[in-house]
């Protein structure tokens, strides 16, 4: 029994590699696979077979190959694999369908939803089954699952809320959403949906050590990848950045601290910076589209706080990729020169600079993105990695 399940064990592992070498290269021939990954042409060839009988890869003509004979050219179908993915923040909620090549489709949002512990779980079935109600015939069949980015921390199984801290909502169980949709729906932290997000999306590998920062409306989260997996922590709170502190005796937070890095670095926090400049702007946008010396006083006010927080965190975590998500990352050539000097400026920890500070491929989408792609992880990599 024990031999068997190790075979089993095996082959999946090797599928698994297969699968992310075919993701990767998009378009590609068997031999492509073999030399790359060093496998076995029989191997690779019954891999290709299994993949695309389960709809992840297709045929798509034929080239010469060796000695004479003719060699299968294959391209991924990722398009065709779908998943529900939810984000919640506080005065938003999106849902939308992602693929496996992580693109957003059919994407609904909803804003001011009153959310409580009391009617959370009842208030997400609503919106799930009046979402999927709007879906193209038969396209909810095809659903791998349903994945919900929640600004807090969840439970290892990732089948329940633990706290989220900004909405004052805890122990909250995705049992009940389960029987009502009759999909398998998981939680995951926001920042968390986002960094493994993007690791997928840019196919790095085994040894990729990144940090997303993740600058929402009303907070700031960390998503952190080591050697290429996801950190947790002890309790599964890896990457409360948004509550390390920034200024002592600062601003009141809803943590219960004080100073805390969101409470000056959200988007929120910017917009106080507005007010308090009493600009005429409502939105960031409206603050990034101008050019004003008074608007570039508040930006470069806003990126030393956003940076004085990043250059501590580099410090701590060493990624070789520190990532930045969120709307204001729409303006990356505003505010990368001011973050830039604020980082790296006088810090003798990293004199060779480098490109370390990087926008995140999806900006304000990130974790909806990211915890729409986590539900095709199982076909892919090892639970330990991003479970």
């Amino acid at each position: 029994m024990a031999a068997l399940q190790h075979q089993i064990k095996a082959k999946k592992n090797t599928l698994q590699k297969v699968l992310r070498e075919c993701v990767s290269r998009k378009i590609f021939i068997g031999t492509d696979i073999t030399k790359s990954l060093k496998l076995s042409k029989p191997t690779v060839n019954e891999c290709l077979e299994e993949l695309s009988q389960n709809n992840f890869i297709e045929n798509n003509g034929f080239i010469s190959g060796e000695v004479g004979r003719k060699a299968k050219i294959w391209n991924t179908t990722l398009s065709n694999k779908i998943s529900i993915a939810m984000e919640i923040d506080i005065k938003k909620i999106r849902i939308a369908l992602i693929d496996m090549n992580g693109d957003i489709s059919l994407l609904q949002e909803y804003s001011n939803v009153l959310l409580t512990n009391n009617n959370f779980v009842d208030t997400i079935i609503e919106m799930l089954q009046n979402y999927i109600n709007t879906l193209p015939k038969n396209t909810f069949a095809d659903v791998e699952g349903v994945g919900i980015a929640i600004p807090g921390n969840v439970s290892f199984d990732r089948k329940e809320i633990i706290y989220i801290t900004n909405l004052d909502i805890y122990n909250i169980s995705c049992e009940k959403i389960e029987e009502k949709i009759q999909k398998t729906v998981f939680f995951e932290n926001e920042a968390n949906s986002a960094a493994l997000g993007e690791f997928y999306l840019l196919n790095n590998n085994s040894t990729d050590t990144s940090l997303f920062i993740s600058i929402s409306d009303s907070g700031v989260g960390g998503g952190h990848i080591v050697d290429g997996k996801l950190l947790k922590g002890s309790h599964r709170r890896s990457g409360e950045i948004g509550h390390l502190t920034l200024k002592m005796d600062g601003i009141p937070c809803s943590c219960g601290s004080v100073g805390c890095f969101e409470r000056y670095t959200s988007n929120e926090a910017l917009l106080q910076l507005i007010q308090e400049a009493q600009m005429p702007y409502s939105t960031i946008d409206e603050l990034f589209l101008s050019y004003t010396p008074e608007s570039e006083a508040i930006i470069k006010r806003y990126c030393k706080d956003l940076g004085s927080g990043i250059k501590s965190l580099l410090i701590i975590f060493d990624a070789t990729r520190l990532i930045i998500g969120g709307k204001i990352t729409k303006y990356w050539d505003r505010i990368h020169p001011y973050l830039y000097q604020e980082v790296f400026y006088h810090n003798n920890f990293y004199k060779d600079k480098g490109q370390i500070l990087y926008p995140a491929l999806n900006a304000e989408f990130s974790s909806l993105i990211g915890v729409g792609v986590i539900n095709f992880f199982y076909y892919i990599y090892p639970d330990n990695i991003y479970k």
